[in-house]
Formats: structure tokens, C-alpha cells, sequence
């Protein structure tokens, strides 16, 4: 089957699923992405409303300490539970977009807020925008 043809058939095959995290990227042949309907796409504005409302709502008024350029939350809850809250993965340094200082980032963020002691962890990935960040796993032999 050529090209195009096999790019026509997995297109139609993704296109009922609405989904934003499903994409064909077929070179010269052509692209395909698409967004749920009625989705809106996290932003600032969105991302600071929902910091609020978790905020008021979900932590009864206990502010989140930021990290990571205001894309990373933490409060320490009283049981002994923490709470983090990631917004996106990418954006946490204005100066450096770069992979690999958002990645240093993030492990010293998380080397902060997830110590000896925390009884659970509340991992909040709601209005998350993603981003681009690339988990590893790595082989013992590698």
C-alpha cells in the first residue's frame, strides 16, 4: 500500500477517539492531531484558577509552596501526606527550556518534597498541560 493510502487508513483508524495525545507524524506524506471538542487548553490563566480553587478547596485554605517556576505545588498536609501538584512538564525555567535543566529541576524539586518521614504522597496532574518531558528506564545491566 503506498504512503498516502496507509496514512488515509491510520488517520480514519485515530479520528473517532478525539484524543489530543494521539498524533501520525508521516514525514512528506503529512501530519495529523487533533483536540477532544470543547477542550480548553491549559494556560496561565487556567492554571492559576485552578491553583486557587485546589487551594480553597482542597487543602481548606493551605497555601501550596512553588516550585519549579510556579509549575510544581507542594503543601505538607497534617497527617503527615504530601501534596504536589504539577501543572506541566516543561516551563519550569524561563531562561533555559532546555531538557536537561528542566530535568535537574524537577529531581531537585522532588528531592525537597519527597523526604524521610511522608506517610503518602497526593499526586495532583489535573489541568496539566504536559510538556516534554522524557522518562527513562534504565536496564540494571546499562
Amino acid at each position: 500500500m503506498p504512503d498516502t493510502e496507509l496514512f488515509a487508513v491510520l488517520r480514519e483508524m485515530v479520528l473517532p477517539l478525539d484524543d489530543a495525545h494521539v498524533g501520525i507524524d508521516a514525514g512528506d506524506t503529512g501530519n495529523f492531531g487533533q483536540s477532544r471538542p470543547g477542550t480548553i487548553v491549559p494556560g496561565p490563566g487556567l492554571d492559576q484558577q485552578a491553583q486557587r480553587f485546589v487551594e480553597q478547596h482542597d487543602l481548606a485554605g493551605m497555601r501550596l509552596q512553588a516550585f519549579a517556576n510556579g509549575r510544581i505545588g507542594f503543601a505538607g498536609l497534617p497527617d503527615g501526606t504530601g501534596y504536589l501538584r504539577i501543572s506541566g512538564f516543561g516551563g519550569y525555567d524561563h531562561d533555559s527550556p532546555a531538557y536537561a535543566r528542566s530535568s535537574a529541576i524537577l529531581d531537585q524539586t522532588l528531592s525537597q518534597v519527597i523526604r524521610p518521614g511522608l506517610q503518602g504522597l497526593v499526586l495532583d496532574l489535573r489541568i496539566n498541560g504536559g510538556g516534554s518531558m522524557r522518562w527513562r528506564c534504565r536496564s540494571p545491566n546499562a
